[in-house]
């Protein structure tokens, strides 16, 4: 994909979750989708330091950045959700959910969604 390519992407994305509230992996497909982004491939996004945390998967490693970059940016968070927020969109990932922040033996999924960015009010 082009610079400018991944940057309207980007940018799609970004203006998607400022105006929502509780975006899913599933609604940002769908704006991938919109967009003719060649998301799809084999990889999985795991929750750094937990290797059997399972964030999402079936995406490529540059769409991941994508979400990656906004995160890192602190334009966007992820917050723990509902796995009924997904059954809700059509889509979940066939393992059992992880209930903590724990280094399970086998592969959990915890269902995120994503928000703008807020700065915590101390």
């Amino acid at each position: 994909m082009k610079s400018e390519q991944k940057q309207e992407v980007k940018q799609a994305v970004l203006e998607y979750i400022q105006s929502h509230n509780g975006v899913t992996y599933v609604e940002v497909e769908k704006i991938f989708a919109r967009m003719g982004y060649d998301w799809q491939d084999n990889y999985e996004m795991r929750l750094p330091g937990h290797d059997n945390i399972v964030l999402w998967s079936g995406w490529s490693p540059e769409a991941f950045q994508i979400v990656g970059d906004l995160m890192h940016e602190k334009a966007i968070e992820p917050n723990q959700t509902s796995i009924f927020v997904y059954l809700a969109d059509g889509k979940a990932l066939p393992f059992p959910i992880a209930k903590k922040i724990f280094q399970y033996k086998k592969p959990r999924w915890l269902p995120i969604v994503f928000n703008a960015w807020r700065e915590d009010e101390c």
